[in-house]
């Protein structure tokens, strides 16, 4: 195993432990010109050729009403995501937070993502916080339909 990959492992779990670093402001140019999406990359990688029922989904998320934190992480997470896959996916997948952590955690050791962990973290964090929305949502449809 090599030293990098020994050196990705521990900041990977650092980050998972509890790791406190908020949200970088900076984001390449390449992200700025293209919204995120390396479609030469995907395409390349085939990244982009599996679909799940999940793909089938709303793609967006209207994010206005989220707090300005989570919005930001929204972004982050819509520019990384979609670079190989749809964002419908993870829009329209439920996971634990503990599910998303070890998805997110994935996902970022990819040798394409181009994800740092201080991204995977912010990633995870808005995962985490929309699935909480969903929870919530259908928390709150169940008991009016019991009603």
């Amino acid at each position: 195993m090599s030293r990098f990959h020994i050196t990705r492992v521990a900041l990977l779990a650092a980050l998972f432990a509890g790791s406190t670093a908020l949200l970088s402001n900076s984001a390449s140019a390449q992200d700025d010109a293209t919204g995120g999406v390396d479609e030469a990359a995907a395409a390349e990688s085939g990244a982009n050729d599996k679909e799940y029922d999940a793909d089938k989904g709303s793609d967006a998320l209207d994010v206005s009403q989220f707090p300005a934190e989570q919005q930001e992480r929204y972004t982050l997470f819509a520019a990384k995501c979609s670079k190989c896959h749809t964002l419908a996916r993870p829009i329209n997948t439920d996971k634990t937070a503990s599910e998303w952590a070890r998805y997110v955690k994935r996902m970022a050791a990819k040798p394409k993502s181009n994800i740092s962990p201080d991204q995977a973290k912010n990633v995870y964090l808005f995962l985490k916080y929309y699935q909480s929305t969903k929870d919530a949502a259908a928390t709150d449809g169940d008991a009016a339909t019991s009603e």
